[in-house]
């Protein structure tokens, strides 16, 4: 998965502001130090996992960015392996999840109440949560997690954000940076919502009033990760393409095998998800 990485961060020299450029072109180097070998056994033999795609959204949003993810890639999912949190109930997309207990620290308080909406969803084998923001391609996100299935708990993300000082997040080990979105598999589901759902809110609310993560919902998420569940594997998924990729890259994004992309407004959401449909002949 690291090669995925240091092509993400190759390819976003070309379009990076000249202030970030060394700090891109030094992390690409230490990528491509620590990759490991390519394995060159295939994927394709395997069955691909289910994958429940948590949306995180607000009402303010609705009608522009959740509109473009249901116009793009969400009605793509199977409705079953969708899961939408909202602040209010939407009759446009009756599917919106609204969460009206969350009255403080919003957008980490229905993160949490979104991870039991997938605990209580079945037939899934990976969860994975993303912004209104985000275009995905969920052939290809299930295609790079396939080996992220099975018994062993196993959360993946990109990590680890805010490790050490200033942040010290989760005790100095860092959580996940939530713009490339993270998820988890079912076997560390089952292990962080272990008893009761009240139990789970709980700690969950805990973590997130506490210093650890700073309210930050993908850290709050990361750190009742790392304290509840014994022997998490962590993974870096390495699937993130530029942020606001250009739908003139359509090719690129295939040839690299992006799936995931952030900071994407709805005009270009939809002209990047047609472009690649017609790249792809499914249009």
């Amino acid at each position: 998965m690291l090669r995925y990485s240091l092509i993400h961060f190759l390819l976003t020299l070309a379009c990076a502001d000249e202030d970030h450029v060394a700090l891109l072109q030094e992390r690409a180097t230490m990528l491509k130090a620590a990759a490991p070998a390519v394995k060159t056994d295939s994927s394709a033999a395997k069955q691909l996992p289910r994958v429940l795609f948590v949306v995180k959204t607000y009402s303010g949003n609705y009608n522009t960015r959740l509109k473009a993810v249901m116009d793009t890639w969400g009605k793509q999912v199977d409705p079953k392996m969708l899961v939408i949190i909202g602040d209010t109930p939407s009759t446009e997309y009756p599917q919106v999840n609204a969460v009206p207990q969350c009255t403080s620290h919003e957008l980490a308080c229905r993160v949490g109440q979104g991870i039991l909406l997938a605990h209580n969803t079945s037939g899934w084998d990976l969860m994975f949560l993303v912004d209104d923001d985000h275009y995905v391609i969920p052939d290809k996100v299930a295609e790079h997690f396939v080996n992220f299935t099975g018994s062993t708990p196993t959360a993946f993300g990109q990590c680890c954000c805010g490790a050490g000082p200033p942040f010290h997040y989760c005790n100095d080990l860092g959580g996940f940076c939530g713009g490339d979105g993270y998820g988890m598999n079912r076997a560390a589901m089952n292990l962080f919502v272990d008893k009761t759902h009240e139990e789970f809110t709980d700690r969950f609310t805990a973590v997130l009033a506490s210093k650890v993560a700073d309210n930050r919902e993908d850290i709050v998420t990361s750190c009742a990760l790392r304290q509840h569940v014994r022997n998490l594997k962590l993974e870096e998924s390495g699937i993130t393409g530029p942020n606001g990729c250009a739908a003139e890259r359509a090719q690129e994004v295939l040839d690299n095998n992006f799936a995931v992309f952030h900071q994407m407004v709805p005009d270009n959401m939809r002209r990047l998800h047609n472009a690649i449909q017609d790249k792809r002949g499914r249009r």
